[in-house]
């Protein structure tokens, strides 16, 4: 029987396995399984060879080789086989290691154990990585051992950050929070409103300027900046029209004009009483604005909704989804998200250039104009679903223990629960104090 012969007296009790028990089928011009232990490298320092003699260890050691059906070893051959393999294959890590070193054991990064968390609870959307301290960086790497120490303070971090997570993954309340589906017209907004009174933003009906809400112009000899004194003296009669006027009652579109901007932002008056999944549905389109008249765009416009933490409109915000808005095309997007309590929605044209200054700032205001813009026919939000009560969150912590509302003529005292609150924009609250699980 032909035989790799390397190093072959010092793989002595390998050898004589192999000869009484596995050359008859793993040798020769069809080895069984394609494994031809003749030809297979005794060399512990090759990676490839290493990994195949671990496993030809394994299979020896738990009967699983040679198979049953051919005479077995004996008890004395199996120990001596894998008691020599045992002590090399140890041999040849220890060697690795000292020549390379081993990657210690460390802890989870704030990402790993925010991810962690987030999937051992089936929760759609978990920031706790906030609660914890900054990991430490080793040449520029967030996974090294050296770098993630565990302190007391990372210990009252971590307790912190569970109870956050186990707050969001129990239910509250014996039944689902009601779903709440409401379609709002962007001249009803806040911000919309004060943004087209100023002028920049227009009121669009069947794609054009709508009539009941004039366009703001003045100043049209200045080229540039208004550096007037009086630049806002229109603005009274302006925000008369618009009340008397009943704009905010309109259900025209409006045309954003400038990108969004730190106290002019296109928020969508829109904030959750309850965490949980929401359909938003939105009707978008772009076009080119030349001096008071809507023409059809060179390109496609874009659009985006953010949420952003409650008062807190006005820093960046998290991504919910990306539009397309078609040139004088309007079309209907939906997505499903995840929104927490109390965030609030905003559009943002990001496809709108910033001119370094506000359309109400330049000679001419919306009626000399001229530049690319989104429309914003409604927008509609509907939630919180839930496909089933109390949620897998729940679940994975109670199984099916039930959930009843806390009786009212008890003397006990119910759960410690935070007090459901609304927002100026909120929806109507209707409560229900759950018992403890």
């Amino acid at each position: 029987m032909p035989v790799n012969a390397e190093a072959a007296p010092a793989n002595g009790p390998l050898e004589a396995f192999f000869e009484r028990h596995c050359y008859d089928c793993h040798s020769g011009a069809k080895p069984e399984a394609g494994l031809d232990l003749a030809m297979l490298p005794r060399n512990f320092s090759d990676p490839a060879a290493l990994r195949r003699l671990v496993l030809i260890h394994d299979r020896i050691a738990k009967g699983e080789m040679p198979p049953a059906e051919v005479e077995r070893p004996s008890a004395a051959d199996v120990a001596a086989v894998t008691t020599w393999l045992d002590a090399e294959l140890h041999a040849a890590d220890a060697a690795r290691i000292e020549k390379s070193g081993r990657a210690r054991i460390r802890r989870m990064t704030r990402s790993e154990f925010e991810n962690t968390a987030k999937d051992l609870l089936a929760l759609d959307r978990l920031d706790i990585q906030s609660l914890l301290p900054e990991d430490g960086r080793v040449a520029g790497y967030d996974k090294i051992a050296d770098g993630l120490d565990l302190s007391p303070v990372h210990l009252a971090a971590y307790v912190a950050a569970v109870e956050k997570a186990l707050d969001a993954a129990i239910a509250t309340r014996s039944t689902a929070p009601p779903v709440f589906r409401k379609r709002v017209f962007p001249a009803s907004l806040v911000k919309f409103g004060g943004n087209l009174t100023q002028g920049n933003f227009v009121l669009l009906k069947d794609r054009q300027p709508d009539p009941a809400l004039p366009l703001r112009g003045g100043y049209e000899e200045v080229e540039w900046y208004i550096n007037a004194a009086d630049a806002d003296a229109d603005m009274a009669e302006r925000n008369r029209l618009f009340r008397d006027s009943k704009i905010s009652e309109s259900e025209s579109s409006v045309g954003l004009l400038v990108p969004n901007l730190a106290g002019y932002e296109a928020a969508m008056n829109v904030a959750p009483i309850y965490p949980g999944r929401y359909r938003l549905r939105l009707s978008l389109w772009g076009f080119r604005w030349n001096k008071g008249v809507v023409e059809a765009s060179p390109a496609s416009q874009a659009a985006v909704l953010r949420a952003h933490a409650e008062g807190q409109q006005q820093e960046g915000g998290r991504l919910l989804g990306t539009f397309t808005a078609a040139s004088l095309a309007p079309r209907e997007h939906e997505i499903t998200t995840w929104l927490d309590a109390h965030e609030s929605i905003v559009l943002d044209p990001v496809s709108i250039p910033w001119r370094g200054l506000q359309v109400r700032q330049i000679g001419g205001r919306t009626k000399k104009h001229v530049g690319p813009g989104v429309a914003l026919d409604w927008f509609e939000v509907e939630g919180p679903l839930n496909e089933s009560w109390p949620p897998e969150s729940h679940r994975r912590l109670f199984g099916d223990l039930p959930m009843v509302a806390w009786p009212q003529e008890t003397k006990a005292t119910p759960p410690a629960r935070d007090a459901i609150r609304q927002t100026p924009f909120s929806t109507a609250v209707n409560s229900d104090r759950s018992s403890v699980p």
